[in-house]
């Protein structure tokens, strides 16, 4: 499968910012593990537009997403396509450089988290999912995942956790399977850190 959000860091970079600084969840670590790029699947680029809302504000930013063998990109886009931030996954060590912007109210490490409970975080029990309309649950990384398929395309996967309150939960539009992940239209909810994101994807080019 491939990789898109979280992307709730990007929120530095709206007006959102200074709301998120106030409140307490974001200045914790977002939870979840990130595996090396290498092990998620085909390479691939896709540009993707956000539309945020959180505590009551909305923004919208563009950014590129790439994983290229090892090395899982998310470059943020500002005026005239100006690269406002490179945030680089590589194996497993995390790098991020802007150019501007106000800072982040939290750590980048978040956006990778969001795209890899989108996209690459994924059941053993999927392999067997055929045609058939079902719902499967398991365990990964400490939370309890739970997905929702319909004629062999996913369209739901919620994440609790211990200690967390709500869930994460994910809705896709057509186009998640098994085999490839390429959804045009997705949306992230997050109850933890209480923020919205829809992204709308166009392009999706694999190497």
């Amino acid at each position: 499968m491939i990789a898109r959000v979280t992307m709730l860091a990007l929120v530095a970079l709206t007006s959102c910012a200074p709301t998120l600084r106030q409140t307490p969840m974001a200045q914790q670590e977002y939870p979840g593990s990130l595996a090396p790029p290498n092990t998620l699947g085909p390479d691939f680029s896709v540009r993707q537009h956000l539309t945020i809302q959180a505590h009551g504000r909305n923004a919208e930013v563009d950014v590129v997403l790439q994983k290229r063998q090892n090395e899982l990109l998310v470059i943020g886009l500002g005026p005239v396509g100006v690269r406002a931030f490179v945030l680089r996954q590589e194996g497993a060590d995390v790098s991020f450089e802007q150019s501007f912007g106000p800072k982040m109210p939290f750590a980048p490490r978040n956006i990778l988290v969001d795209i890899h409970r989108a996209y690459f975080m994924r059941l053993p029990s999927e392999s067997e999912i055929g045609t058939a309309d079902k719902t499967i649950a398991g365990e990964l990384d400490g939370e309890h995942v739970e997905e929702k398929w319909r004629g062999g395309s996913l369209i739901e996967r919620r994440f609790t956790r211990p200690g967390f309150n709500g869930a994460v939960t994910i809705h896709y539009s057509a186009g998640c399977t098994v085999e490839r992940c390429e959804p045009e239209e997705l949306t992230i909810q997050n109850e933890w850190f209480a923020y919205e994101i829809k992204i709308a994807s166009e392009g999706y080019k694999f190497f």
